[in-house]
């Protein structure tokens, strides 16, 4: 059974034609950030000086986008999915809570950029099986589950019904992968986008953070060479077939 759903590929904001991100702010003007990345599941925006947002994590706000492309500006509403501190400024990152909103309003040129796949997700070897598990919170213990696909963007996994509760009340979870010919698991943060009940087991569909996860840049490079190993596997085969 495919549980796979379309990775989405995060772009730098000089890509983005002009687009300006902003929080909305009931009780004033607008935070205005520097719009990290974006895609069309989410955005990162970055504040400097003293006037910043104070948000919580989980907290929903409200974020403007503007740009030359749109015809007017775009409201859509979102979850504050992390906050990290840089070198004096404060990095959120949000979620669009209908992310479908946003890209049925998006023009052409700009709805190109966001829905782009880097990657197709490809499925695991059943000869050499991956083992993958998960913590919803660092004191917990994890929680074997079954890798259903993978791609550096992001995971997809399923785990008995039994072990939801667990991660009913959370989103982000820390994932440690054990692929082959690795020399030791990668371990990354992930947030968990999507859940669907099936059968007996829930999929989740798990975006990594690599604002959360350390070594991020070493780990992706890993699960990239494994997934175009297996692309080319998978190619052969479909030739063999």
């Amino acid at each position: 059974m495919d549980h796979g759903r379309r990775a989405h590929y995060r772009v730098q904001p000089d890509h983005t034609a002009g687009l300006m991100v902003s929080v909305t702010n009931p009780k004033g003007s607008p935070f205005v950030g520097r719009l990290v990345d974006v895609s069309a599941s989410g955005a990162s925006l970055s504040f400097t000086g003293a006037d910043w947002p104070m948000l919580a994590v989980g907290q929903e706000v409200d974020l403007l986008f503007t740009s030359d492309d749109l015809k007017a500006p775009l409201t859509i509403a979102a979850r504050t999915q992390h906050r990290r501190e840089v070198e004096g400024s404060r990095r959120y990152g949000f979620r669009f809570l209908q992310a479908q909103q946003f890209d049925s309003y998006l023009p052409a040129t700009l709805r190109q950029i966001f829905n782009r796949r880097r990657t197709m997700r490809v499925a695991p070897d059943s000869s050499r099986p991956v083992h993958v598990a998960l913590r919803p919170g660092l004191e917990d213990l994890p929680v074997d589950v079954q890798l259903q696909n993978l791609s550096p963007l992001g995971i997809g996994v399923s785990l008995e019904v039994a072990f939801e509760p667990a991660f009913a009340r959370t989103t982000t979870v820390a994932i440690s992968i054990d692929l082959p010919d690795s020399r030791r698991p990668i371990t990354l943060i992930g947030n968990i986008c999507y859940r669907r009940l099936v059968g007996e087991w829930i999929y989740y569909g798990i975006d990594f953070d690599p604002e959360l996860s350390e070594n991020f840049d070493s780990h992706q490079q890993v699960i990239d060479r494994y997934v175009a190993k297996r692309e080319r596997e998978l190619l052969r085969a479909r030739k063999a077939g």
